[in-house]
């Protein structure tokens, strides 16, 4: 069961990093250039590639070639979903993001069984279940009188469906090896961060406004240091989560429990985060009214998500 460590861990750095993208895609780039966003996970992708080869040494080369491809792969498809959560960011409510990124693990577990072969067994499809339960009651209590932005849905499940197809490549490309060490995990988040790094570089080659954009208002802009300190906090955060959540991918029996985890305690830490950010920044962040009954409905769905973790055992 120590494979539902990483998706908390994952969970909690990737909430920290979606509040800074929010507040930079929202406030930093103009409209219908959100994909610029990935100029700004270049430097870390280098640098994450600098440490990975630091760390793991020459065994890191020491990888199939049709291996290596398919995580580079996994890591470009990648690039491509988090183009697509910038937009949702920049176009709509974090309502819709969050009740229609609640599919990944619906689209995770069909993908899974379709080309990896992967079976559920019964506790797993119960605690799976009571996770996506507890997901729904926190989710459609908490927006009973709000009309969807199916724009922003649309645009939302793109980049969900594009994340998960990035997992499914991810662990069916895997290195061959009968012990899951931590070499095998450099090895195959080395190869996912090089394809994403060149597909980001490629990107920003190809689409001159992307680049003109981010120059422009990240580098140019009177807000320069302010947003590169942001982005560089964005990126320790983003990072260490993709680092948890893809060792999580090597060791999880199947793809789709880590990926309702995941989501599962994200709207937890989410609204942590919120609470304590609202204290710190009152005129940035808005944590509005917490009632009783959300407290109740959120010790619900947190006994519902624990209860569904110790099921999957």
């Amino acid at each position: 069961m120590m494979w539902a460590i990483f998706p908390i861990i994952a969970a909690t750095f990737y909430n920290f990093s979606s509040y800074i993208e929010n507040e930079l895609v929202d406030n930093s780039l103009p409209k219908k250039k959100a994909g610029a966003f990935a100029f700004l996970h270049i430097p870390g992708l280098i640098l994450s590639l600098i440490l990975l080869l630091a760390v793991f040494g020459r065994p890191v080369f020491m990888v199939d070639p049709a291996n290596a491809i398919g995580l580079m792969i996994a890591g470009a498809i990648n690039v491509i979903g988090h183009i697509y959560y910038y937009r949702a960011l920049q176009a709509g409510d974090n309502i819709d993001i969050t009740i229609f990124g609640q599919t990944s693990p619906l689209i995770t577990l069909g993908l899974g069984v379709l080309f990896l072969g992967e079976a559920i067994t019964a506790n797993q499809a119960i605690g799976f279940m009571l996770i996506l339960f507890a997901v729904a009651v926190i989710i459609f209590a908490s927006s009973k009188k709000h009309t969807p932005d199916f724009k922003t849905a649309g645009v939302t499940l793109i980049s969900t469906f594009f994340s998960v197809a990035s997992d499914i490549i991810y662990v069916y490309f895997l290195p061959k090896s009968s012990v899951l060490d931590v070499t095998l995990f450099g090895q195959s988040f080395f190869f996912f961060q090089m394809g994403s790094l060149i597909f980001s570089v490629l990107l920003l080659v190809i689409f001159l406004s992307w680049r003109e954009a981010a120059v422009k208002n990240f580098v140019h802009s009177r807000k320069a240091v302010r947003n590169l300190a942001l982005a560089a906090v964005e990126n320790i955060c983003f990072y260490i989560g993709d680092m948890a959540y893809k060792f999580g991918l090597i060791i999880v029996p199947v793809v789709a429990l880590l990926n309702v985890v995941d989501k599962g305690v994200s709207l937890f830490v989410s609204l942590l985060l919120t609470i304590v950010l609202s204290k710190i920044f009152p005129r940035v962040i808005k944590a509005g009214k917490f009632s009783k009954e959300m407290a109740v409905r959120y010790s619900i769905a947190g006994a519902l998500v624990i209860i569904g973790i110790l099921v999957m055992n």
